[in-house]
């Protein structure tokens, strides 16, 4: 049983650290209004509105 719990714990700490490297590598990028439409004018990009209706 000790085992099964020493197992466990290292594949969820395992699964933590892969978590944590491959999450930094993401980032938002925040632009202006005027950038926005200009790429949206000039570029083929995919805007996605995430907001929610109120």
């Amino acid at each position: 049983m000790k085992r099964i719990s020493l197992f466990v714990g290292v594949l969820a700490l395992m699964a933590i650290f892969i978590f944590v490297i491959t999450s930094e590598k993401d980032e938002i990028t925040r632009i202006d209004v005027k950038t926005l439409q200009n790429k949206l004018e000039n570029e083929e990009i995919t805007l996605l509105d995430v907001r929610e209706s109120s």
